[in-house]
């Protein structure tokens, strides 16, 4: 079918690699393969660009509470908490052959990710403290 609508903003990125909604459905995220996230009104407006990834983006969640953040998890084994609009960065945890990210859907400052080695491990925000890590092998 047709496009419904477009989104651009910020400069044309290598490729989208990530995308989600906001919970209320009012904000759409985008990673992509310059590193950057852009977030804009579903209405059509940029909102914000983070940028802090040096490799492809390969996961953007929004908090599920409606809490302003985000988290985007890159290729360069990095996961970062923003708040948005601001565009602030609350945290940035390091983990080897990182995953995909996910809050956990009753407490917005836990995130678990996985690794390229064989563990999950759970992360408290904004501290970035390790609360758990899970062994997979």
């Amino acid at each position: 079918g047709k496009a419904e609508r477009s989104y651009r903003g910020g400069g044309v990125p290598a490729y989208v690699s990530a995308v989600a909604f906001s919970p209320d459905g009012k904000y759409l995220a985008a990673g992509s393969g310059d590193g950057s996230v852009r977030v804009w009104e579903t209405s059509g407006p940029l909102v914000t660009e983070l940028r802090g990834h040096t490799f492809a983006v390969r996961s953007v969640e929004f908090a599920p509470d409606g809490a302003p953040q985000l988290t985007s998890a890159s290729a360069d084994n990095v996961l970062r908490v923003w708040e948005w609009p601001s565009g602030l960065e609350l945290a940035v945890l390091h983990s080897p052959g990182l995953c995909p990210a996910n809050y956990n859907p009753l407490d917005s400052r836990q995130v678990v990710c996985g690794s390229g080695e064989g563990t999950a491990r759970v992360w408290e925000l904004p501290t970035g403290r390790c609360l758990r890590a899970l062994s997979l092998g």
